[in-house]
Order: C-alpha cells, then sequence, then structure tokens
C-alpha cells in the first residue's frame, strides 16, 4: 500500500498540484490502521485493504480533523464525510476543518463546489443527546446535521466504542461514560446503529 502510496499516489497529487501537506495527513491512515489494530488485537497488523483504496485513489483527503470523500450516487456528486479514530471533535477543529475543506475541494475539484456534505456514523445516532451532555463533543458534532435516516442494522458501534468487541452486550466493559450509555441502550433496545445526515453549513 506504502509503495503504491509513493510510486502512484503522490506523482498524481503532484500532477495535480495537490500539496504534499494534504498528502502526509491523508497517508497517515496508514499506521493508523495498523495503530488500532495493535490497540484491539494485540499485534501489528493490516485489514482495511477494502478500505484503503479511497486513499490511493485520491478519492478520500484529510483536511484538518477529519476526512473528506469524493462520491457520487445515481443522481449527483457529494462529499462524504469521515470521523478518523484520532479526530479532535472541539468545535473549532471541526469548523476549521470544515470551511477549509470547502475551499481546498472547490479549487481543485470544481465539480464538487456545491456538493452536500454527508455522514453516516454511530455518532448520529438520534438517541445519543438523550443520554450524553449537551457538553459532549459528540453531541455537538451531531448538531451540525440534519438527521435523514437511521441505520439500524449496523454495528459500527462495537468498532469504534468498544475496540471491535464481538462480546455479548452483557459482559461488554462499562469503563466510560459512553460505553455505559450505549451498554444501558442496547440491553433496553436491542439495536443502536448508525446515524445518517446532511452537515449544514450555516450551523458551524
Amino acid at each position: 500500500m506504502l509503495f503504491i502510496a509513493l510510486h502512484f499516489t503522490l506523482p498524481a497529487y503532484r500532477k495535480r498540484g495537490l500539496e504534499d501537506e494534504i498528502f502526509t495527513d491523508t497517508m497517515r491512515a496508514f499506521p493508523r490502521f495498523v495503530c488500532e489494530n495493535k490497540k484491539r488485537y494485540g499485534n501489528y497488523s493490516f485489514d482495511r485493504e477494502f478500505w484503503a483504496y479511497r486513499q490511493l485513489a485520491l478519492r478520500i483527503f484529510r483536511i484538518g480533523t477529519l476526512e473528506y470523500e469524493l462520491s457520487k450516487d445515481k443522481q449527483n456528486a457529494y462529499i462524504s464525510i469521515h470521523i478518523p479514530s484520532d479526530a479532535d471533535l472541539l468545535p473549532e477543529s471541526v469548523s476549521t476543518s470544515v470551511h477549509s475543506a470547502k475551499e481546498w475541494i472547490s479549487n481543485y475539484f470544481p465539480d464538487y463546489r456545491d456538493a452536500l456534505l454527508r455522514c453516516e456514523s454511530w455518532m448520529l445516532n438520534p438517541v445519543l443527546p438523550y443520554f450524553l451532555t449537551n457538553e459532549s463533543k459528540i453531541v455537538s458534532f451531531q448538531r451540525l446535521f440534519d438527521i435523514t435516516a437511521v441505520n439500524p442494522d449496523s454495528e459500527d458501534w462495537r468498532e469504534w466504542v468498544f475496540d471491535g468487541s464481538s462480546l455479548p452486550i452483557e459482559l461488554l466493559p462499562e469503563d466510560t461514560s459512553l460505553r455505559k450509555a450505549i451498554k444501558r441502550h442496547m440491553r433496553e433496545k436491542g439495536e443502536f446503529g448508525n446515524g445518517v445526515g446532511v452537515m449544514m453549513l450555516d450551523r458551524i
């Protein structure tokens, strides 16, 4: 993967006039993935080949604290927001990232100048504000979106909140307030899932 990044992706960046800083920040996804596996499974390994081609193919870019993917459906171009595991979700960090990304993408990919910013994440599940405080960075992030749908079958929460654990609900750890709240919700409701939303730029 890193061989491809150096010998294909970096020249492609430079051919388009994209900054080396964006390349470096984006490619840091690879050591991040390896370190996530070390934390979860106790060994350094890489299992994100199903995902990482997006970074290599100039589809995902890390701009500030968030990642942005140039996407299309049958009708429209749109920008998918991804939340890296090391993202700083302080409102000012998110605001800086979004405004920088909009300007950068408009300059280098003008077909996406007016594209909507979409996100699908467990952080957008609309039940979260009911058991997190108003000061929560997750709640602040969620408020930037109009939630348009919920995917109740997604278990992304296991990967990102419980480090990929496949343990039964009753055996999941409760060592943080977030883990405790989601575990309690799963006991009571039996599902959690992802929220899907469109970012409202006037809320940034």
